[in-house]
């Protein structure tokens, strides 16, 4: 599984990768000392699991570093703005959107570059976050075709793209595009071509990072080690469905959860939406599946 392989014709039309991610994967852990696992059941799901040699680093130099802002809303007043996500892998848009539609913005998908034409000449995105590569009509045709339409210059493109090469960035801010996004990338660059391209303003909850990143909880609150143990006090069907949820990487859902129990749980809740601020939803789904699990033995 974890050798190199060569796509088939229909494996290359499908735009769906060139069978050396796992490839790639394997030998990064093992320069970082390390080993890579894999475990898998038909009809459920697959888990790969690695082990690397690192330092840990100190707290003292964890409560040193910055206080970071983490945005819970929009400015009011503001236009509406609408943001469209065009890429065919159903998890990036899924992430994107719940994320972006969470703080108030106006949000519609695509799957490839032939609906996201279709839907820039109906609704007239603001913004558009366009995967490179997707079946039909890739990144780059589309946003040519989008350009060339675009009389006011009104919709700006930013692509999405896995490469790393300095080539390629090139090469996609001559194709057209206004700018570029390297998957995977941080909550906060996203938001931050929304603030540079289109002046949005948001609002935000200052927290240190070792307290937690909602609003909803006091801005001194202490983090506190979750395990799967302290979970078991939760109901069982809560439990089943924010580990769901979480496997799914449904945010919205899974911040509606963490509600339901803040008041009468506020040190689980408080954890649990730090997690979900930094989109650990593998962290999420583990322990509350552990819990869920060990009340029905």
């Amino acid at each position: 599984m974890f050798e190199a392989f060569s796509q088939t014709c229909s494996g290359r039309k499908s735009g769906k990768g060139t069978g050396l991610g796992l490839s790639i994967s394997h030998k990064f852990v093992q320069l970082m000392q390390g080993n890579i696992k894999v475990s898998s059941q038909l009809g459920i799901g697959t888990v790969f699991i690695f082990n690397i040699v690192a330092k840990p680093i100190l707290e003292k130099k964890l409560s040193e570093q910055q206080i970071d802002k983490t945005v819970v809303g929009l400015v009011p007043n503001q236009p509406k703005y609408r943001i469209l996500i065009a890429d065919d892998d159903r998890e990036n848009r899924q992430i994107v959107l719940q994320l972006l539609e969470s703080i108030g913005l106006e949000i519609k998908e695509a799957t490839n570059g032939q609906e996201a034409v279709a839907i820039w000449q109906s609704w007239q995105p603001h913004l558009i976050f366009m995967d490179i590569h997707m079946p039909l009509l890739d990144g780059y045709k589309a946003s040519k075709k989008i350009k060339s339409q675009d009389k006011n210059k009104s919709t700006v493109i930013v692509a999405l793209t896995a490469s790393v090469l300095e080539e390629e960035c090139s090469h996609i801010l001559s194709s057209g595009f206004d700018d570029f996004m390297r998957k995977p990338f941080r909550i906060s660059d996203l938001l931050g071509r929304l603030a540079k391209h289109l002046s949005v303003i948001y609002t935000y909850q200052e927290t240190n990072i070792l307290c937690s990143n909602s609003s909803t909880f006091p801005a001194n609150s202490t983090r506190v080690k979750l395990t799967s143990e302290d979970l078991e006090i939760m109901p069982e069907e809560w439990l089943n469905q924010i580990s769901k949820a979480a496997l799914t990487a449904d945010y919205i859902v899974i911040q509606n959860l963490i509600r339901d129990i803040e008041e009468e749980y506020q040190e689980i809740a408080a954890e649990l939406n730090s997690w979900l601020q930094e989109f650990r939803m593998d962290k999420i789904s583990d322990l509350t599946g552990e819990a869920f699990i060990r009340k029905n033995l």
